[in-house]
C-alpha cells in the first residue's frame, strides 16, 4: 500500500468526478490496445492518449503525426462527458495480464493520483498521468463528401504503404513524397512522386462517389498505414468529408471511428517552418498561422510595410523559389508618364521589378529556395525600393 505521504492529487481540467468507475470489455481493451500501438512511437512505451466520455459512447482518441483516429464504443459506466488521459499500459494491462473471462474494472480517482484496474480476483494500481489541459478536438461541419468503398481503400493504403526505392534515412534530406489526391467522375485517384528519390510515380484510383470534384494532399506515412486498416472495423463503406470552413481538414467518417486529417502541400511542408524562423530571427514580424505545411503565404512586415512571401515549387526541373511580393500604390492610376517611370526603374533594378495587379502597383523579387537565408535582406531590400518608388510616382498623382 503507497505511504499515504506520497500522495498527490493529479490535475482534473475537464472537471470530472473527484472519483468514478467504468467497465471495459476485454474485445475493446484489445482494439483500442492494438490502435495505440499503431500511433506510439516504437517502442510504445509511455504513449499517452485520451478517453473521451459521452452519453451513450465512449471515444478513444490518439495522435500521430498529421492524423488524429478515434474509435467509439457503447458506454459502460463512468461520466457522460469531459475527457481523461490514459497511459498505454492500462490497455496492456487489460490485455495482456488479465484473463479475457472478466471485463476490466477501472477505478479512477483523482485525489490520490490513482488508477485501478480490478479483473476477478487480480487488481493492478498505477499512478494517474499529468492530465492534458484541452480536449483533442475532433469537431467537423462538414458539407461535402466522397464515399469510397472499404476494401478498395485499404488497396490503396497499402500501395502507398510501400516504397518503391531504397531510402538512407540516416542521411536523408528531402521530405517523403506527399500523397496527392483527385476526385472527379467516380474515381478518386491517389498518387505518389518518387522521381525525386529515383523511383516512380504511383497512381492508385478507385471508385468513388461524390458531387464535388477536388484535389487534397497529405503527409504520406501514418495516413497510408490507417486506411490499410480501415477494413478491420466492419464498414462496407466510409466518407471522406470536407469543409469550407477548414480547408485545410479532411475526416474520414466510419461511423464508429474515423481520422481528422490535416492536409498539407509537399512544396510548403519542406520550406515554411525554416523561412517562418528564417524572417522572424532578422527582426522581420510574421503572422502565425498554426496550419504549418498548408498556406504557401507566409505574410509579414517591416517598418510599416506588408510583404507576402509565397512558396513557389519549380517546374519541369527547375528550382524552387520564394516570390516576395507588397503594393508600392493601390488603386494607382496608368499613364504614359508614370509607365515611363516604371520601365526606367525596371531597367536598372536587377533584383526587383515593378508590376501591375490589377489597379496596384506591386513590386516583386524572387529568392532561390537554397538561399533562404538571404530571404530577410530580400525583404527589406524589396520594402525600401518600394518606398523610394511611392515617393517618387505619388509626384504624378
Amino acid at each position: 500500500m503507497s505511504d499515504s505521504s506520497s500522495i498527490t492529487a493529479v490535475n482534473n481540467p475537464a472537471g470530472l468526478p473527484e472519483k468514478f468507475t467504468f467497465e471495459m470489455s476485454h474485445e475493446e481493451a484489445k482494439s483500442i490496445l492494438e490502435l495505440a500501438v499503431r500511433y506510439a512511437p516504437d517502442p510504445w512505451m509511455g504513449f499517452r492518449f485520451q478517453l473521451q466520455f459521452g452519453e451513450t459512447t465512449r471515444r478513444w482518441v490518439m495522435r500521430e503525426q498529421n492524423i488524429t483516429g478515434f474509435r467509439e464504443f457503447d458506454r459502460d459506466g463512468g461520466p457522460v462527458e469531459g475527457y481523461l488521459t490514459l497511459p498505454i499500459n492500462v490497455l496492456e494491462f487489460a490485455t495482456n495480464v488479465f484473463p479475457d473471462v472478466f471485463p476490466t474494472i477501472v477505478r479512477v480517482d483523482f485525489k490520490n493520483g490513482k488508477i485501478e484496474l480490478v479483473n476477478g480476483l487480480l487488481n493492478v494500481e498505477l499512478d494517474l498521468p499529468e492530465q492534458d489541459i484541452a480536449p483533442i478536438d475532433l469537431s467537423f461541419a462538414a458539407i461535402s463528401y466522397i464515399t469510397v468503398d472499404v476494401a478498395e481503400l485499404q488497396q490503396l493504403g497499402h500501395a502507398h504503404l510501400m516504397f518503391p526505392v531504397t531510402i538512407d534515412f540516416d542521411h536523408q534530406e528531402e521530405p517523403l513524397p506527399f500523397v496527392d489526391f483527385s476526385f472527379s467522375n467516380g474515381l478518386l485517384i491517389a498518387k505518389r512522386d518518387w522521381t525525386s528519390f529515383g523511383g516512380p510515380t504511383i497512381s492508385v484510383s478507385i471508385t468513388a462517389e461524390g458531387a464535388t470534384p477536388r484535389t487534397f494532399s497529405s503527409y504520406p506515412s501514418a495516413l497510408p498505414r490507417e486506411l490499410l486498416f480501415s477494413d478491420t472495423y466492419g464498414n462496407e463503406s466510409v466518407k471522406l468529408c470536407f469543409s469550407d470552413e477548414t480547408p485545410n481538414i479532411a475526416f474520414l467518417d466510419g461511423i464508429s471511428w474515423g481520422i481528422r486529417i490535416e492536409l498539407g502541400n509537399e512544396t510548403v511542408h519542406q520550406y515554411r517552418s525554416t523561412l517562418v524562423h528564417t524572417l522572424s530571427e532578422n527582426e522581420i514580424d510574421v503572422d502565425k498561422d498554426e496550419r504549418i505545411g498548408w498556406s504557401p503565404t507566409v505574410n509579414c512586415h517591416f517598418e510599416g510595410s506588408d510583404v507576402a512571401v509565397e512558396i513557389v515549387k519549380g517546374l519541369d526541373g527547375q528550382q524552387d523559389y520564394f516570390r516576395l511580393s507588397t503594393v508600392v500604390l493601390p488603386g494607382s492610376p496608368w499613364n504614359l508618364e508614370i509607365a515611363s517611370e516604371i520601365n526606367g526603374w525596371n531597367n536598372q533594378w536587377t533584383n526587383v521589378k515593378l508590376v501591375r495587379h490589377e489597379t496596384d502597383l506591386v513590386a516583386i523579387r524572387d529568392v532561390v529556395a537554397e538561399e533562404m537565408q538571404l530571404t530577410p535582406e530580400a525583404v527589406i531590400d524589396l520594402v525600401m525600393k518600394s518606398k523610394v518608388v511611392a515617393e517618387v510616382v505619388g509626384v504624378f498623382l
